[in-house]
Formats: structure tokens, C-alpha cells, sequence
């Protein structure tokens, strides 16, 4: 790598600086997680590399918010999923980050009263069969809607068929009816830890020391000569190749311009994994009521009324807090997103109170909400193959002409829609990428 490589890249910084004319080995469009990874893999081979990101951070949809309600708030990523082999949790053992490891307690509330101890072991096999039931459709090779396994379940009529419902399009960000069956059997599950200082500040320290350019968005990408180019706001880089890890729904949206338009196979991939939509409503109060007045033990989870068709779901006191923060998921996120901050939290509160009474509504003293679906560098939360497109994934992560590289959670087979899924995506396109720069 000559001298005048290095001087450019390092031209690249965290602000609004004009981006000179580069010539680079590798540009890296985004800078969340596969993004970082990408770039750190490469630079550690001595590649030079631009990163450029579109919005005013690094991370994605890994932030941890510490201003709006003075404590640690992870509006997007949050659990070390699969964490016996996720590769952040021996990251956060280096740097010191302190996580949950013992199983959430899950409590439903129906209504009127609180579940038994029985109805919650009713609740949990209801929960493994249906799982079961999806899996094993996928470990057939099966790639239907997720909810045909199910049918047999429906016509028991189970109350807690809805509890099940809502827990399914939280983890996946769609409903059954929308989910591939072959996509859920082939997600490797090993325990979800909570990080408490936020997985957005376990992710923000591995970037650090990672150069990029921060709002400059790729406006259009041309790979029809030797290497490619990129437009954007702040100026044109050129590079021997290009790893693209926008999210899906933003490539479907056109936001880049590719030329040559990217082929059929590819566009296919894209529209077969549309981002899922679920979003976070947090609530604050004065002091600890649900532990306090309640009893609620640290990291609890709290599912609301069997039978409602549309609940969040509630995360209890993360790590002793006097929190409370409702998940929404499906098209339930995106119709309270539209309605805005004020109308998810009237209906966070509204919830929480059918459980815990009028008191812990006046302990609330501040609140916090995301908007993923609107917003315009992500359009959703994370990916989802719609049915009969798990193969989709392998599509999405297919180079084009050895210079054109993708990655993000919609690249992995095993763990998308997850932090480490992004990881090791990056980190594959780029030993591609790599090896791709070394031949030239």
C-alpha cells in the first residue's frame, strides 16, 4: 500500500469534512456493526479503506441513549443473543462490561389477575410446542409461512396462542403468516444476556479508533469498470471494491443508485428480506415502584392479557432500574410509530396500568420512544425472509463481478436480525474482499 493511500485514508474523519477525491483500496458504505467489522478486518491486512456512514454516529441500530432519561437506554440492540458463542461477550469480558447471565422470569398478567404458577407452565408448553412445531418444518427443509405448522395449535383455541403470537413477531419483527418456517428452524438460539451499561456502549467502544466519515450518505455506486465508484454528498471515491451494508429495505428503496442496475437475482434477494418493524417505548419514574411497592424481581418480563390482539410486552427494572420499557413489534410498532412519541407512550402506560394500577402511572416522571421504522437510514429494525426465501439470505451475501461485496444481519444464515450475525457477516466480506484486492 503506497504512502499517498495511507495519507487518504486518513483523510477520512468522525465530522462533516469534505471528502477528497480518494483512491482507496476498499470503500465500506455504512458504518454499524458489519460495517466496523469490515473495515477494522481489513485495515488489520493493510488495506486502505473510506468509511463513510449517513448518519451523524457509528453503531446503527446498536445506541445506547444515556441522555434522555440519565440512565443507560439501548433504542436498538440490546441482548447478547446466542451468547455462549457470540463473539461481543468475550469482548465484554476484555473490556470489563457487565452482563445478566440467569434466565428473565416471565410473569403474564390476565386481565384481572395474575397467572399461576400452573397457567405459566401451560403458557411454557404451549410456547416449546409451537416452536417445536415450526422447527420441525424447517428441519424438513420446508420453506412455508411460518404459521402453517401452527394450524393444528389454532383449532385448540389455547389462550395462549396470542402470548406466543406476540413473542414470535418481537423476535423475528413479523408475524407467522409472514415468516419463513426454514428461517426460524435455522436461527441458532444459546441465551440472550442484557448488558448494563448498554450493548450500544459495548459497540460503541469497539469502534473506537476506527476512522469514518461521518453524514455522507453513498448517493450512487458505479461497478461497471475495473473497480467501482461512489457518489456522495461530500465527494467521489474511487476503490478497487466496495462492501455495501445498508439495510435491506433502504437498497429496495433506491436510496443508492446502482450502475449497472443490479441484477434480477440480487433485487430478488433484497425484496425477499424486507426489514422487520418493532420499536421501544422506556418509562421512567420517580423511584423504584414495581420493585418497591411490588415486589418485581430485577430483569423481569411481563406479557399482558392472553387473548388481546395487540400488547407489547414489558421488560421489568433492567438491572435494579426504576424502568419499565415496552416492546412492540409487527404492525402494531409501525401504527404506533405513525401515531408518535405521545400516543406509544399513553399506550405504554395505559398497559402497564391494567397490571400495577393508577400508582405507577404517577411515579412516571420521563420517557423515552424509538421510531425504526421511519427512520431513514434503517426503515425497520432488522431483517426478516419472508416465506419460501430463506435461501434469500445466501443470495444477499453473494458478490457481484468479485468487486461488489454485502453484508449485515440480512447476510447470515444463523444469526440475523442480530449484533453478532452483522459481525461476522462483515468480517467474511471482507476476507473476500481482501483477497479479491490482493489478486489485482
Amino acid at each position: 500500500m503506497s504512502d499517498e493511500r495511507q495519507d487518504r485514508t486518513r483523510s477520512t474523519t468522525r465530522g462533516r469534512a469534505t471528502l477528497r477525491s480518494a483512491d482507496v483500496d476498499l470503500v465500506v458504505i455504512g458504518a454499524g456493526i458489519a460495517g466496523l467489522a469490515a473495515t477494522k478486518t481489513a485495515r488489520a491486512e493493510g488495506l486502505s479503506v473510506a468509511l463513510i456512514e449517513a448518519s451523524d454516529r457509528v453503531g446503527g441500530r446498536a445506541h445506547t441513549d444515556t441522555d434522555t432519561l440519565g440512565l443507560p437506554f439501548d433504542r436498538g440492540c440490546h441482548w447478547l443473543h446466542n451468547a455462549r458463542h457470540n463473539p461481543f461477550r468475550a469482548l465484554a469480558d476484555r473490556w470489563g462490561f457487565v452482563y445478566r447471565k440467569a434466565a428473565i422470569e416471565r410473569r403474564t398478567h390476565l386481565g384481572d389477575r395474575w397467572a399461576t404458577a400452573a397457567e405459566e407452565r401451560a403458557r411454557e408448553r404451549f410456547e416449546d410446542e409451537a416452536s417445536a412445531r415450526i422447527d420441525a418444518v424447517g428441519a424438513a427443509g420446508l420453506d412455508v409461512p411460518a404459521s402453517e405448522p401452527l394450524a393444528a395449535l389454532r383449532e385448540r383455541a389455547s389462550p395462549w396462542e396470542p402470548v406466543f403470537t406476540r413473542f414470535f413477531t418481537a423476535v423475528m419483527g413479523a408475524p407467522p403468516e409472514r415468516c419463513s418456517s426454514l428461517d426460524f428452524y435455522n436461527y441458532e438460539d444459546g441465551g440472550d444476556y442484557p448488558v448494563r451499561d448498554g450493548f450500544g456502549t459495548l459497540v460503541a467502544r469497539y469502534a473506537e479508533g476506527v476512522d469514518v466519515s461521518l453524514e455522507t450518505p453513498a448517493r450512487a455506486l458505479d461497478w461497471s469498470g475495473a473497480g467501482v465508484v461512489v457518489d456522495t454528498l461530500r465527494g467521489r471515491i474511487t476503490a478497487r471494491a466496495a462492501i455495501v451494508t445498508v439495510p435491506t429495505s433502504v437498497l429496495a428503496a433506491g436510496v443508492i443508485r446502482f450502475t449497472p442496475q443490479l441484477p434480477a437475482w440480487k433485487l430478488a434477494a433484497i425484496d425477499g428480506l424486507p426489514m422487520g418493524h418493532t420499536n421501544k417505548i422506556a418509562l421512567k419514574f420517580d423511584r423504584d415502584v414495581l420493585g418497591e411497592d411490588f415486589g418485581v424481581p430485577e430483569n423481569a418480563a411481563l406479557e399482558l392479557r392472553p387473548g388481546a390482539p395487540q400488547v407489547p410486552g414489558f421488560e421489568l427494572r433492567p438491572f435494579g432500574r426504576a424502568l419499565a420499557i415496552a416492546h412492540v413489534a409487527g404492525s402494531l410498532a409501525q401504527e404506533l410509530e405513525r401515531a408518535g412519541p405521545l400516543a406509544m407512550v399513553s399506550f405504554a402506560r395505559d398497559q402497564l396500568r391494567i397490571a400495577f394500577g393508577s400508582k405507577v402511572q404517577e411515579r412516571l416522571v420521563a420517557h423515552a420512544t424509538t421510531a425504526w421504522s421511519s427512520a431513514p437510514w434503517t426503515l425497520g429494525a432488522f431483517s426478516t425472509a419472508a416465506p419460501g426465501r430463506a435461501a434469500a439470505r445466501e443470495e444477499y451475501a453473494r458478490p457481484l463481478a468479485e468487486r461488489l461485496f454485502f453484508a449485515g444481519d440480512a447476510a447470515s444464515v444463523d444469526a440475523f436480525g442480530s449484533a453478532h450475525g452483522a459481525l461476522e457477516s462483515g468480517i467474511t466480506a471482507a476476507r473476500a474482499a481482501i483477497d479479491r484486492v490482493r489478486l489485482l
